[in-house]
């Protein structure tokens, strides 16, 4: 071995020491008093605000300006931290590894002398250690042994059972792939170069928060399998591989961001999960999705079940900031159900985040899923989607091996492709109306269930298909889609009336196949809306939505509401408009099922029913109603009124009774 050699291993060997000598140095967090804003300016005239706002992306302008009820803002917590305060916390010997705008703080690297040092300067509020969080850790199966699922579809093969059960293939035939909407993946790392159902994905951008570089994949410094869980978690989300694996997000954009500690193995300091979350944010992300969570540790530097309580942990005030600037943060419940701690964890206990816990493909929840409520009182979590033999990518030498596992942390990606598919389906909704479109469509039908299951199972089709409004002036435009793939597109009709009004009705305007949408003057004085759907289907017959019950949207509200009692309507609903509510019988009078006066009155023998002989309405009322519309038909004999049904009348002349 020659002197130069020598002299290069020599050196190399250098440098590894100081990076294994720095990286040995611990951790804190040091909060900061203020920005060192200069008195008596706005925070438009600060050079701090102009870079806050070149470091937009146009998509986050555009999520902002959606979300904000006055448009596009920037605040105080953009505003980059002071550079003359950084440059003295570097001149103590201190490294700096994160800056954390909305903190107000900056994560440090220091050894003892230092960090006495940086707690001494004026602008410093306090100094901590970071709070640990943990991936879910579980062991995969021999994908070699896996037996297929006994109820499959040949394109999802093993992966049908957790799209079916949330109706997301469903949503697949409707056409809602998550295109267009850019998500946001924190986890351990992501060989998506390297698996077949990961390459062709539309990767918009990765960074890896542990060594400062864009490279997310498993590197020299890293332990074995530490990408893993992320390409699982990454495929469950939108692995594509038609005939093994397709998830419900695959036509969606995404960014990675590598957060775990390698050198713990299983932690992620929170300052990496905060930093990534700014990122995301500031890249336009509309969506993210985490499969982490606080556990205990033997070293005592652990939350306490009262600090879940959505705005004590970095990681839930990071959740809670990107929040209110129109992120929609998804994330897992934790796996704690079966263990000590039992609770949700952080950062699930956030007020705005989607915590999602796990069920089995026949939902029933499964033990390890952590439960609410959070320490405030809250329901969580907030849905539930399979996490038990959930099939996704293994990452190995083949690229196309497969497992199944278990675990929030499964659970989780599932609902946050669902939401990339709702946000595909209605672009314009915000945060906040997806947010609770994805509740208020689960199996709770528009209701918390429990501590457990929160709303319950989540459902792509349902989502697609709950009502949302715009706020136009005085106008609200309705947006439906109809996921009922038997519709008659040109049949659809909203009922509405404001709670102190008559009712009435309006044909949608198609403006896509099964998407339409319609203006309904809203009061000046604010009342209630209330309202419903009805359309035909192939079949002659027809069908509403609720099935009962109403939509409601309140005064000063933006999201729609169920009311589930069908009596409960206003004042000045006719009896023959409430739906869906009357018994089989014969036919005789005649109404209009919008609530219209009487077309006439015909008596008929008694032993009419719904099943026989409905040409024998007379055929001068046949021609004087509309084809495809909805009546309300009420037998009438001698002795009083029998019965009422609904009945559909087709462009053939024949009558099909709705049967609920």
């Amino acid at each position: 071995m020659n002197r130069a050699t020598l002299a290069t291993l020599a050196l190399l060997a250098t440098f590894a020491l100081l990076a294994t000598t720095a990286f040995a140095q611990p951790k804190h967090i040091v909060f900061l008093a203020d920005k060192g804003l200069p008195e008596g300016v706005t925070l438009e005239e600060t050079a701090q605000y102009r870079e806050a706002l070149a470091s937009l992306s146009p998509e986050a302008i555009e999520r902002r300006t959606n979300h904000a009820p006055d448009g596009f803002f920037i605040d105080y917590d953009d505003l980059a931290l002071c550079s003359d305060y950084l440059d003295a916390i570097e001149a103590t010997g201190a490294e700096v590894v994160h800056r954390l705008r909305w903190h107000n703080a900056v994560s440090v690297r220091a050894d003892e002398r230092a960090l006495e040092e940086i707690r001494a300067l004026p602008f410093v509020t306090r100094v901590e250690r970071p709070r640990l969080l943990t991936f879910a850790r579980f062991d995969f199966g021999d994908p070699r042994n896996a037996k297929p699922d006994t109820l499959q579809d040949r394109h999802y093969y093993k992966s049908y059972l957790q799209n079916s059960i949330s109706e997301i293939n469903r949503a697949h035939r409707l056409g809602y792939d998550g295109s267009g909407v850019l998500v946001g993946v924190l986890d351990g790392g992501f060989d998506w170069r390297g698996h077949e159902s990961l390459r062709d994905l539309d990767v918009r951008g990765e960074r890896d928060f542990i060594f400062d570089d864009a490279t997310t994949a498993n590197e020299d410094d890293d332990v074995p399998g530490q990408d893993d869980h992320g390409t699982y978690c990454f495929s469950i989300l939108a692995g594509y591989a038609p005939g093994k694996l397709i998830g419900p997000a695959f036509g969606a954009s995404f960014l990675l961001a590598k957060t775990e500690d390698t050198r713990s193995e299983t932690k992620v300091e929170e300052d990496n999960y905060a930093a990534a979350l700014e990122w995301m944010e500031r890249e336009g992300a509309r969506i993210t999705s985490s499969s982490l969570g606080y556990n205990d540790f033997d070293d005592g530097d652990n939350y306490a079940y009262e600090d879940m309580d959505g705005e004590t942990a970095i990681s839930t005030r990071a959740a809670n900031k990107a929040f209110e600037r129109g992120v929609l943060v998804v994330t897992a419940a934790g796996n704690e159900g079966n263990k000590p701690w039992y609770y949700i964890s952080a950062p699930a206990d956030a007020f705005g985040a989607v915590a999602v816990g796990a069920v089995t493909a026949s939902n029933v929840v499964v033990s390890f899923s952590s439960r609410g409520p959070t320490s405030d009182g809250r329901v969580k979590p907030d849905v539930v989607a399979q996490g038990f033999r959930v099939y996704g990518a293994m990452d190995g030498d083949e690229d196309d091996d497969y497992s199944y596992s278990n675990g929030t942390s499964a659970a989780c990606p599932i609902v946050a492709g669902v939401a990339a598919q709702l946000l595909q389906a209605h672009p314009h909704l915000d945060n906040v109306r997806a947010r609770h479109a994805l509740l208020h469509s689960a199996e709770g039908d528009g209701e918390p269930i429990d501590n457990e299951r929160g709303y319950g199972l989540v459902n792509a089709a349902a989502a697609i298909g709950y009502p949302n409004i715009e706020i136009d002036g005085w106008q609200t435009l309705v947006h439906k889609i109809v996921p009922d793939l038997e519709a008659r597109s040109e049949s659809l009709e909203i009922h509405f009336a404001e709670e102190d009004g008559a009712w009435r009705y309006r044909r949608f305007d198609e403006v896509a196949p099964r998407e339409y949408v319609k203006r309904v003057p809203r009061s000046p004085f604010g009342a209630a809306i209330y309202f419903a759907f009805t359309y035909g289907v192939e079949s002659g017959h027809a069908r509403r939505a609720p099935e009962a019950g109403w939509y409601v949207l309140p005064s000063g509200d933006v999201n729609v509401h169920r009311e589930k009692d069908p009596t409960k309507v206003p004042a000045e609903t006719p009896t023959e408009y409430l739906p869906f509510a009357a018994t089989d019988a014969g036919i005789g009078e005649a109404a209009l099922y919008r609530g219209l006066s009487p077309a006439a009155v015909y008596r008929a023998p008694a032993e009419w029913n719904a099943g026989e002989n409905l040409l024998a309405v007379p055929k001068d009322l046949t021609r004087r109603l509309d084809r495809d519309e909805f009546y309300l038909l009420r037998a009438e004999t001698n002795e009083g009124v029998l019965g009422s049904q609904i009945f559909y009348l087709t462009d053939l002349g024949n009558w099909h009774a709705v049967h609920r």
